[in-house]
């Protein structure tokens, strides 16, 4: 009886475990039939080199379980993997044992469960291992033009903000002048209040004691108005006091934010040069050298072009046969731009070029700066001479082509620049004048020429004849266009004055700037000649002796100095 009671515990324990058994497996069975739909990704390795023997490739995603099947596509071939091919290592992990193509493919993978869920066919290149080998090269030549490209990127935005910055210092510090003034304007205020404020104390206080001498009650009345008005004043001092505390408070906040800006811009500015080092650094040097031959080609091609626009200037205003002001300080200052020009293009250049190879130019600026500070007692005649040079072209008291006197020194301007100016005498010789010493100028052509002629005639003459014959040659000269064109007036002033052998009249032209003198030589030929044509006669000295009597004892002496006399 015992054994049975035995027995029949032991079968009952027997199915509850079955029954307990049943009731895990079976929500591990739903868990897998109601789980997600398997993925894939990523392959490695990937790319997958290409070989001849079978491989291991790791699939890698989500949803794998021990029955998933593998296969591989090729373009229209479909390879599918035994299972004695695949390892399942984990729901996220498949291994499978496989052979590929040896050159570049592109293969896809898709994974299936047991129940039909498969994973969307996911692709992966095969490469050649000498591909491959190469392959990191490459990725690292991409990061690193993606590193430069971002350093470029990151050191223009440092420089905007530079500039955002520099505006609201810029604005900070017209505020903090703003208030400066503001807070001036209020402590005149304050001190007018405040001296009203005393002078209505006093009186107070002077009225106090009337008060109290007389007793009377007007006079006390007058001590209660008095304090009314005493007050009033006090509490107008406390308020512009008030006002002014206000506006102090508001200067040194402005001048905090002037501090605090420029302190940014410093900061900004150093990592604005540390970016520009760093992208330099990682620039090669055949990037570098590459980029400074483009930047040192296009400065030679805008030199080119300005020099090509410079010499076609030149040309047209040399072929012209007139002299104009205008045109003539055009081609000054077009010069003077040239060279500016010119020194602009290299600064820029050198500028351009060593930023691309990482040199910072602020240590270089601040050396020249205390090198030019060093020699600022020896360059005092260089500076003096640039300055006036500027005062020279902005006046425009000369130009090329003019004809001027400096000093003692007369000749043809034929070179004007900041440092000095060059003149063309009539021997040819050239005249550097440094423009520092350039004190008194006279200026010949300057917007037109005038010539002042003395015609001198005998006194025999019919003078209104004379006259009338100078008109003449003047109206002959302007029928001829070479004289016509430089002719611009002519104006007869008469008699001048009487000679000791002819009697002068004088006459003046206003031609072209610098044509007076070539227009008053043909007017002195024509003049000649037309004279000796109605037979006028131009004089030359002549002397009229009176003869006296000599005494006895100087007679011979004077008829020994009389014979060896000669007379016109």
């Amino acid at each position: 009886m015992a054994n049975w009671r035995a027995l029949l515990l032991f079968l009952a324990i027997f199915i509850a475990g079955n029954t307990h058994a049943e009731e895990t497996l079976t929500p591990q069975e739903n868990t897998t039939k109601n789980s997600a739909s398997p993925t894939i990704t990523a392959v490695k390795p990937n790319p997958v080199p290409g070989a001849q023997q079978r491989q291991w490739i790791k699939l890698i995603g989500e949803g794998f379980n021990a029955k998933s099947k593998v296969m591989l596509r090729l373009r229209e071939r479909i390879f599918p993997i035994p299972p004695e091919r695949t390892r399942f290592i984990s729901s996220k992990i498949l291994e499978i044992y496989v052979n590929v193509s040896t050159g570049p493919a592109t293969w896809q993978a898709q994974v299936s469960n047991s129940e039909g869920q498969k994973t969307k066919p996911f692709s992966f290149e095969v490469k050649p291992p000498a591909a491959i080998a190469s392959q990191p090269q490459e990725v690292e030549e991409r990061g690193r033009k993606a590193e430069v490209e971002a350093l470029e990127k990151k050191a223009e935005e440092t420089d905007k903000k530079i500039e955002q910055v520099k505006e609201t210092a810029e604005a900070a510090k017209l505020e903090a002048a703003q208030t400066a003034l503001k807070k001036a304007t209020v402590q005149q205020q304050v001190e007018k209040t405040a001296q009203a404020a005393r002078a209505a104390q006093q009186q107070l206080e002077a009225a106090k004691a009337k008060a109290q001498a007389t007793g009377d009650a007007a006079d006390q009345k007058e001590v209660e108005k008095l304090a009314e008005e005493a007050e009033k004043r006090k509490q107008a001092t406390a308020a512009e006091e008030s006002r002014l505390a206000a506006i102090e408070a508001k200067e040194q906040a402005a001048k905090e934010k002037t501090t605090a800006t420029e302190t940014e811009i410093e900061k900004l500015q150093q990592e604005f040069a540390e970016l520009r080092k760093q992208r330099a650094a990682k620039r090669t040097f055949l990037e570098q050298a590459t980029t400074a031959a483009w930047i040192i080609l296009a400065g030679f091609i805008i030199w080119f072009i300005k020099r090509l626009a410079v010499n076609k200037f030149e040309s047209v205003t040399v072929k012209r046969e007139e002299v104009r002001e205008g045109s003539a300080r055009l081609r000054t200052l077009v010069l003077l731009l040239n060279w500016l020009g010119t020194i602009l293009i290299v600064l820029t250049v050198s500028y351009l070029v060593l930023d691309e190879f990482g040199i910072n130019m602020a240590p270089i600026l601040a050396s020249v700066g205390i090198v030019g500070l060093a020699l600022g007692f020896g360059g005092q005649y260089l500076i003096r001479d640039i300055i006036n040079g500027i005062f020279i072209l902005i006046e425009g008291q000369y130009s090329i082509n003019d004809i001027i006197q400096i000093d003692e020194f007369s000749g043809v301007v034929e070179v004007v620049n900041l440092r000095h100016t060059q003149l063309r005498d009539l021997d040819g010789r050239a005249i550097y004048i440094p423009n520092g010493e350039i004190k008194k100028v006279v200026n010949f052509t300057k917007g037109y020429g005038q010539m002042v002629l003395d015609i001198g005639v005998a006194y025999k003459e019919n003078v209104d004849h004379v006259m009338e014959v100078m008109k003449k040659v003047v109206e002959e000269m302007r029928q001829i266009p070479m004289c016509a064109r430089f002719i611009k007036d002519f104006e007869m002033f008469g008699v001048e004055k009487f000679g000791e052998s002819e009697i002068i009249i004088r006459c003046r032209f206003k031609t072209r700037a610098g044509k007076q003198w070539e227009i008053a030589r043909e007017y002195r030929r024509r003049l000649k000649n037309r004279f000796d044509e109605l037979g006028i006669e131009i004089p030359f000295p002549q002397r009229t002796l009176n003869w006296k009597t000599p005494s006895q004892s100087r007679q011979t002496e004077e008829t020994e100095h009389t014979k060896s006399a000669t007379y016109n």
